[in-house]
């Protein structure tokens, strides 16, 4: 378990093994919504990581349109994807 102090730490953390894991052949994915997942996006998107290489799955996607503010592939498409 690594203990880490605040959600920037998180989503560092979690970039760092996401971004390694997909180096390794990670090909799929599954994603949720949320401000701690935003941060991780974020950073996951400023790496060369392939992502035409990885299949993404929403976790908890909410039944709106994914126009909708509070669509989880909008905020996916807008923070990593584009």
């Amino acid at each position: 378990m690594t203990v880490v102090p605040d959600s920037a730490a998180v989503a560092k953390a979690a970039a760092d093994a996401v971004a390694g894991a997909i180096r390794d052949g990670l090909r799929t994915l599954a994603v949720s919504g949320g401000r701690t997942p935003r941060e991780l996006f974020e950073l996951l998107a400023a790496r060369d990581l392939g992502w035409g290489r990885v299949s993404l799955l929403f976790a908890d996607e909410r039944a709106v349109p994914p126009t909708d503010d509070e669509s989880n592939y909008r905020l996916v498409r807008e923070t990593l994807l584009e």
